[in-house]
């Protein structure tokens, strides 16, 4: 699949994504290119998302080794996944232990995995404690899910936790 991006504000950019099936999965791999960078340029970001799941993330035990384990009800509130009211609860992969996320449905048994194969957790020194940044240095991902109409599962880059931590109390 390919396609062309315009924004009357930014230069455009193509993607390419080249889809491989396996044995009860498939593989994805992005390619972006930007035709010309301006100085309207300021950062770029991708994403890839299964959407709709479900409708509640309660019908669900989660697994993201190292944060998130069943519905997580032992975590205090201000922790990644620790108030399923939140409507981003993403996870840095360098976080994690594997980098991926499961989700097994309670009543049926079903399982889907979103994962990275290929893991970059390069970043530098501090990075974590700065204001929103844009840096060519910081190459990890975040895995988790998103509630919006339903719950969606999906990887973004350059990865984000928002405003979540596992081990510091809320701002």
């Amino acid at each position: 699949m390919h396609g062309r991006h315009q924004h009357p504000r930014w230069d455009p950019f193509r993607f390419e994504d080249m889809y491989t099936a396996g044995k009860g999965s498939f593989t994805l791999s992005r390619r972006v290119t930007i035709g010309h960078p301006s100085a309207n340029d300021k950062a770029f970001s991708t994403r890839f998302t299964l959407h709709r799941v479900s409708r509640d993330l309660d019908a669900y035990d989660m697994l993201a080794p190292g944060v998130w384990y069943g519905r997580n009800e032992h975590v205090p509130k201000h922790a990644i996944a620790g108030d399923y009211s939140d409507r981003f609860i993403f996870m840095r992969e360098d976080r994690l232990t594997s980098p991926f996320v499961m989700a097994q449905d309670r009543e049926t048994g079903i399982s889907l995995c979103v994962g990275d194969a290929s893991p970059d957790a390069r970043t530098f020194s501090g990075e974590d404690l700065l204001p929103r940044l844009v840096d060519e240095r910081m190459q990890f991902g975040s895995l988790g899910v998103e509630r919006t109409d339903g719950v969606s599962m999906g990887f973004l880059f350059p990865g984000s936790e928002g405003r979540r931590r596992t081990s510091r109390a809320a701002a």
